[in-house]
């Protein structure tokens, strides 16, 4: 069932790129190749998909990028210099522990990711596998917790919301181990205080100390700290100022949309700032409700089938991927969309016990 809608997804996507004259464009076809690329994920999934087994395999994994985001964070051994160019942009280790200003702000950890945003998302995909459920084993409330830490110090707002709204939604719906809930939260909290106290001694050091007192120390430390606040939000108004001229331009097709049509941010030089607005923008209104239809029914039958192996683990995700969505593309990842299909197909297959 799964697979025969979104192969009709991946024809519709082709009928929009005809629909927009755009057939002879080759990174159109990249659209309809990641659905493809992620059926096959899904199928496989679903075949060989055995979570108990894989669980072990997890748990090395989420060690691993500990320990690489450790690294990463305290730049040992200059790793920001050798390793993590080969997963960040320059421009992101650029401003690393800084803000758009080039003033001091808190690290947002880029990770194997190379962007905080996505990184937060990834940690966010192990929250949901070791979410403390009755039968889980000490070591993974441990590494539970430090994903949910790791989560924060990534510093991405939408990923704060999406946190929230899978420990919440554990806590209520999943019966999960409360008392490791909340000291998931209190440890997270201990975590971003901690990373903006970091920064803030690093901005009053980081001044002379010769004739300056220390109110005017301290009237420093505030106003980089307004800065900081003042370029928040800029960033959310130059979401706001893209997501105004995508909605314009969707007016004009608003029944089938663009197509992928990848030259159009390419020329401008403009991300698209949101999944939502980006897949209506697309796809136009058909599309956009023929995907969320999708969505909705994935999302339905995993909260209703309690029988499918790891559904309560890929219902947490979804919510992540759904929240995150808002102000980022985190499907448009190839990792992330990945990792859905195949959580997905793991969740539909069948529990034989």
């Amino acid at each position: 069932m799964l697979v025969t809608v979104f192969l009709a997804f991946a024809a519709y996507v082709l009928f929009t790129i005809a629909l927009n004259g755009r057939m002879g464009v080759i990174s159109d076809y990249f659209e309809v190749y990641k659905i493809i690329k992620g059926i096959l994920f899904l199928a496989f999934s679903f075949v060989v998909f055995d979570f108990a087994k894989l669980k072990p395999y997890l748990r090395i994994a989420l060690l691993l990028l500990i320990g690489f985001n450790f690294l990463h964070y305290f730049n040992i051994f200059d790793f920001n210099n050798i390793v993590e160019p080969f997963y960040a942009s320059d421009v992101h280790l650029k401003y690393f522990g800084l803000n758009s200003a080039g003033q001091p702000a808190s690290k947002r950890i880029l990770g194997t990711m190379g962007n905080p945003n996505n990184n937060a998302i990834l940690f966010m995909f192990f929250v949901a596998i070791f979410t403390p459920f009755s039968k889980s084993t000490k070591i993974d409330h441990i590494l539970f917790i430090v994903s949910v830490s790791l989560v924060i110090l990534c510093q991405s707002r939408t990923g704060f919301v999406a946190l929230l709204a899978i420990l919440v939604f554990s806590f209520i719906f999943i019966k999960a181990n409360k008392y490791i809930m909340l000291t998931s939260m209190l440890v997270g909290c201990l975590m971003f205080f901690i990373s903006d106290f970091s920064y803030i001694k690093e901005t009053t050091v980081k001044i002379p100390t010769g004739k300056i007192s220390k109110s005017n120390n301290t009237t420093k430390t505030k106003e980089v700290e307004k800065a900081n606040w003042d370029l928040n939000n800029k960033s959310l108004e130059g979401r706001f100022e893209v997501w105004e001229k995508l909605v314009k331009s969707y007016s004009k097709k608003p029944v089938f949309g663009y197509g992928p049509n990848k030259e159009y941010f390419y020329e401008r030089k403009m991300y698209p700032e949101g999944s939502y607005v980006l897949w209506l923008w697309r796809y136009g209104a058909v599309g956009f409700l023929f995907f969320m239809s999708l969505m909705f029914y994935i999302f339905w039958q995993l909260l209703k089938n309690k029988n499918f192996k790891v559904s309560s683990v890929a219902v947490l995700f979804f919510i992540a991927l759904a929240v995150t969505s808002i102000t980022n593309t985190p499907l448009a990842n190839q990792s992330l969309s990945v990792l859905f299909f195949i959580i997905v197909g793991g969740a539909f297959k069948p529990n034989k016990s």
